[in-house]
């Protein structure tokens, strides 16, 4: 009975120590250290929580978005590579088809937007005119809806235009009173790249070639420049590209 009364004597004890045992704000009270940190054991059928239990997924970081609007100036390189010059922006008849050589005031300023997810085609708008409207770089045929095809040499005029929807033949503008395109133009945002696609009346898509003679300070479009050059052995012309180049 003794054994038993003391057993039970000791429980009651230690249960009022540990109900009773101090916090830290009354230790700090007292000028006690506070008591370490307990980590309690994860029991069966409990789970810990998200911030201990579980790992943080991380944020795949998204590539940024390649832009689609561009502006510069366009320069003009020769079939090896090596800058001509840059586009023209002259007050004359010919405002823009060829290469400037005078100041850098009259170098020709663009500015185009690429087609959500493609390279073209799309307009180039001139941002830095000498010359009077229109402002869109493109072509025209004159006075017919004229056309361009391997083994031939037609050519057409590389000027400046009014708008005209992407992918249409050419389209008799009143503007000018000539057949004109201006949406021809593919951008390869790697290389810089500025090409053209013409649209023959008919819809068909035939090779566009820039070809520049040095001598008239003139670049036109052929579909064929070996045919050219066969019937202008004289004054023939050469093989241009053109890249943007930034201000």
């Amino acid at each position: 009975m003794q054994l038993l009364f003391a057993t039970v004597l000791a429980l009651v004890c230690i249960s009022t120590v540990v109900a009773r045992q101090e916090t830290n704000a009354e230790r700090l009270a007292r000028g006690l250290t506070p008591l370490p940190p307990r980590f309690r054991s994860i029991l069966p059928g409990f789970l810990p929580t998200r911030s201990y239990g579980a790992k943080r997924s991380a944020v795949s970081p998204q590539p940024p978005s390649p832009p689609n609007t561009y502006s510069g100036m366009i320069q003009v390189r020769n079939s090896e590579g090596r800058s001509v010059g840059y586009l023209k922006n002259w007050a004359s008849v010919s405002p823009i088809n060829g290469v400037n050589f005078g100041s850098e005031e009259e170098d020709l300023h663009v500015s185009f937007t690429l087609p959500p997810g493609t390279n073209g085609p799309f307009d180039i708008l001139v941002t830095n005119p000498n010359f009077e409207k229109p402002h869109y770089a493109g072509v025209s045929t004159g006075s017919t809806p004229g056309s361009l095809a391997a083994q031939r040499s037609n050519t057409i005029a590389f000027t400046n235009v009014p708008q005209t929807p992407p992918g249409s033949p050419p389209i008799l503008s009143s503007t000018v009173s000539a057949y004109v395109e201006s949406s021809i133009w593919f951008f390869d945002r790697e290389t810089k790249e500025i090409t053209a696609q013409f649209i023959n009346p008919d819809g068909s898509k035939p090779p566009t070639i820039f070809a520049y003679n040095i001598r008239n300070n003139q670049i036109f479009f052929v579909g064929d420049l070996g045919a050219w050059n066969a019937e202008h052995a004289n004054t023939p012309s050469s093989a241009v590209t053109f890249h943007l180049e930034g201000l």
